[in-house]
């Protein structure tokens, strides 16, 4: 079985301990990341500098945060003591704080040459599977006017380029270029080592679909955990990659010490195997045959037309007439368009009706298809599982839509929109979204999917009995009143 893992798919970038259990202050804890420490090597703060109130940040409102950086972040010396004046008024190793900052607020402590908060956050974003932040962060890093050309912002970049390699092939590269100049003379070469290690397998998956990356960025950064393998969806990847690895690579020896060794040692023996049967190609020289034949042609058309021979039939010297042969082959099966036309003259496409409430769970369906499409893949595969196969995802076991995440509740929203057609699994995806989104969720959720002919009638029925029964907190009574009186047509039922 697999072990239980938290939410983030990113989590432990780098070999060493969970910071989350170590019981250690996480300001100190994220040095371990970075040879150079820059809490060391801040210069003194002018005596005069006071660092702004941090209550107006924990308000919660962006200019209670906007205010206090642009405040504190004006010098090195104060980006140093605002920054640890924020990490000290959070007590909770900095996850409230996470939330609140935003990518701008990091450029500008970057800038300044501080990286103290930038780290804590970049770590809680990591955990929490922020993974568009960070995207954000990096290329707000590298838009920046002016340049943010400071050791610390390269540091931040290589890490975020090892951090999401693999899950963002397409940027990372750039961010790894643009973090090298300014790590040319770097104390912390092992960033850029990790940083080219996890760009270059990123390219190497790329040609794999998101989530297919979700899974091997898991499951190569924690080769020694007891991974499963005779799952629906891991059989799935384990198909996929195999038809992308070559026999010989450079990041093999990664993919080795994951995979299963019995799986590892077939598909070795395969890819030898095939290699060493591939026909060798034979050399020809194809100009000197292409000329002899040439010479010849022109020799024989010389001699006909200076005999004055007549020319045959279908070939052509000059003049309008369109040629009687076509280089182009002619698909003699395809259908005339002339005869398409006079078959179909008169007819109009017979457009598929939609009921209107089936048409607004599509419209609510495409919406959350369209804030989370990596779900697209999840949603198909579940509706075509078994209770067995779709339980990981219906539970939030995955990496793509861990438990508690926005992901995860989006899925079981879509999961009630468009049903899976196992009664079964249909049970199993209610249950669970009654217990993981809230009162306003399911109720919304609820309002599109009873109707007369509604394909999971009966499950939202008892949805809806479920939800008053846990208290259907957050609803006022006319909802409440509505609750009620889907949930009692269920004894009514015959």
């Amino acid at each position: 079985m697999t072990k239980d893992h938290s939410n983030s798919d990113l989590q432990r970038p780098f070999p060493g301990p969970d910071v989350a259990s170590s019981g250690l202050d996480i300001s100190t804890e994220t040095s371990r990341f970075f040879a150079s420490n820059p809490l060391q090597t801040a210069h003194s703060p002018d005596s005069s500098y006071q660092v702004p109130d941090t209550m107006m940040v924990k308000t919660g409102a962006e200019s209670g945060m906007n205010r206090f950086c642009q405040e504190s972040f004006i010098s090195p010396e104060a980006t140093q003591m605002g920054a640890q004046a924020l990490l000290s008024a959070f007590d909770d190793s900095g996850l409230w704080l996470a939330s609140l900052v935003q990518p701008q607020h990091l450029v500008a402590e970057l800038r300044q040459a501080c990286s103290s908060l930038t780290r804590v956050v970049v770590i809680q974003w990591t955990r929490q599977g922020e993974t568009q932040k960070m995207v954000r962060l990096a290329e707000a890093l590298l838009e920046a006017q002016p340049p943010v050309l400071t050791h610390e912002s390269g540091q931040i970049m290589a890490l975020l380029a090892s951090l999401l390699g693999v899950l963002r092939p397409n940027q990372a590269p750039r961010w790894l270029a643009a973090c090298r100049p300014l790590l040319k003379d770097s104390v912390d070469p092992h960033l850029l080592t990790e940083a080219s290690k996890w760009v270059g397998v990123g390219q190497f998956l790329a040609a794999l679909p998101q989530e297919d990356r979700l899974f091997w960025n898991r499951r190569l950064r924690h080769p020694e955990d007891d991974w499963e393998w005779d799952g629906f969806v891991e059989l799935d990847a384990l198909r996929r990659l195999s038809a992308h690895l070559p026999a010989e690579h450079e990041y093999l020896p990664m993919f080795q010490a994951t995979l299963p060794p019995c799986w590892w040692e077939l598909w070795r023996e395969r890819s030898l195997s095939a290699s060493a049967s591939k026909p060798q190609k034979r050399s020809v020289a194809p100009a000197f045959i292409f000329g002899w034949v040439t010479g010849i042609a022109c020799v024989l058309l010389a001699g006909w037309f200076s005999l004055g021979l007549p020319v045959p039939k279908g070939w052509t010297l000059g003049g309008s007439s369109a040629p009687q042969f076509s280089f182009y082959a002619v698909d003699s099966s395809a259908p005339s368009p002339q005869k398409n036309s006079r078959r179909d003259a008169g007819k109009k496409p017979v457009p598929e009706k939609v009921s209107p409430h089936w048409q607004a769970r599509l419209d609510a369906a495409a919406e959350i298809a369209a804030e989370f499409p990596d779900l697209d893949r999840v949603h198909s595969l579940v509706k075509a599982s078994s209770p067995r196969e779709a339980s990981n995802h219906i539970q939030g076991k995955t990496m793509i839509a861990p438990q508690g995440t926005k992901a995860h509740r989006a899925l079981l929203r879509w999961l009630m929109l468009d049903p899976p057609a196992d009664p079964e699994v249909r049970e199993m995806a209610t249950k669970a979204a009654v217990r993981l989104l809230s009162s306003s969720e399911m109720y919304n959720t609820l309002q599109l999917c009873v109707y007369a002919d509604s394909p999971n009638l009966k499950e939202a029925r008892e949805c809806a009995s479920l939800l008053l029964a846990l208290g259907a907190d957050g609803l006022n009574e006319t909802q409440k009143t509505a609750l009620a009186a889907v949930s009692a047509s269920i004894e009514k039922e015959p």
